[in-house]
């Protein structure tokens, strides 16, 4: 088949959610699919010094870039099988099929703080629906919430998983390392940690709320480490109003190599998030060996039940008892922390890449419309 994969999201230096997806599954249908030739397709300036074509992982990729603003069939030709993208305003050639990513849908199935402008605009995007030949979300809950809001056909929307990075594995670091890395952040040997951006759908709120009760009790301190995002003021604001300012440590944006570190150091990995597509840092720290909180809500229940612990994530009480909870019962977290990383290894890129290759390969033996 010829591939045709919108590269937009691989282009930019730091990757996150969607860039990391793409960059990820890319490197695994070059693994396996050596029959196949795929087209990454770039919309670039020319002479643009900050984003740059995408690098083709085997020989079998080849890059296709639009220079110029021109019609995407005359970048790509009129001869690819699948234009395959997370992007809702691209539309395909003339005569491929096409296949639509929707990683989530947050701003319809979590509402909370959105205006009714951005609502109103987000399902004016999701317009592309009525045109797309399959649609593939990285969860069971997302296909759910794209049915039952948009009324799509169940025969045309495939859940596949998405797989983990992996770079996010148990190491074992020296003393050394360690130390330096504790001291460079002020932390003790032991701290609980969230990973993400800092925004309301994160419910960091609840969470500070929570280790209020037990800061007191604890010698732990409480790591957040992700970049600002809309309305974290308010996270801020309250850090103060509760006079958590010395046992909170707000890192900013962390790159890779300390994002390891933190997972496989950490005490506890908390990720309260009220509403998720997927959830992949519960996965990363699952394949670190740290044992996990997580809401028994949307994605984050399908892939952590049973082998962390759920709470509600509007409670911030059921956040401090299972705080209080595991560090309190070694037992409990070495359970969890084994039953964790076994779950985490049935998320791998290679399986997602297959299950797509698998959607493409079926989408092509129907006529088109």
């Amino acid at each position: 088949m010829r591939i045709a994969i919108d590269a937009k999201p691989i282009l930019k230096k730091t990757k996150t959610g969607i860039g990391i997806y793409t960059q990820n599954i890319i490197n695994a249908f070059s693994e396996i699919g050596k029959e196949d030739q795929f087209f990454l397709y770039s919309r670039l300036k020319p002479f643009d010094q900050k984003r740059k074509p995408p690098e083709l992982p085997a020989k079998n990729f080849f890059n296709r870039i639009n220079y110029f603003k021109l019609p995407i069939r005359f970048v790509l030709g009129m001869d690819i099988d699948v234009f395959y993208t997370s992007s809702y305003d691209v539309k395909p050639p003339k005569g491929s099929r096409f296949v639509l990513v929707v990683h989530d849908i947050i701003p319809k199935a979590w509402p909370y703080g959105h205006t009714e402008d951005v609502v109103r605009n987000f399902d004016k995007s999701m317009k592309v629906l009525d045109y797309v030949d399959a649609v593939i979300t990285p969860s069971e809950r997302t296909r759910d919430d794209v049915i039952k809001h948009y009324k799509m056909d169940e025969k045309k929307i495939f859940a596949i998983h998405s797989g983990v990075d992996n770079f996010y594995k148990r190491v074992e670091f020296s003393e050394k390392e360690k130390k330096e890395f504790l001291l460079r952040f002020n932390l003790n040997d032991d701290f609980l940690l969230f990973v993400g951006t800092i925004e309301p759908r994160k419910n960091l709120k609840n969470l500070l709320y929570a280790f209020k009760e037990i800061e007191g009790l604890i010698p732990h301190k409480l790591v957040i480490a992700g970049m600002k995002g809309w309305m974290c003021d308010e996270v801020f604001s309250l850090i103060r109003d509760l006079a958590l300012e010395k046992k909170v440590v707000m890192t900013g944006y962390v790159e890779k190599e300390d994002l390891l570190m933190f997972y496989n150091l950490c005490g506890i990995f908390i990720y309260p998030s009220f509403y998720e597509g997927f959830g992949f840092p519960v996965l990363e720290a699952f394949r670190c060996k740290a044992s996990v909180i997580t809401s028994n809500t949307s994605s984050l229940k399908e892939i952590g039940e049973g082998a962390c612990l759920l709470i509600d994530p509007n409670e911030p009480k059921a956040i401090k008892e299972a705080m209080l909870t595991l560090l309190n019962n070694r037992e409990l977290r070495d359970e969890l922390i084994e039953k964790g990383y076994k779950r985490a290894l049935e998320f791998n890129w290679t399986d997602t890449a297959r299950n797509t290759l698998s959607v493409f390969r079926k989408i092509d033996t129907i006529n088109l419309k």
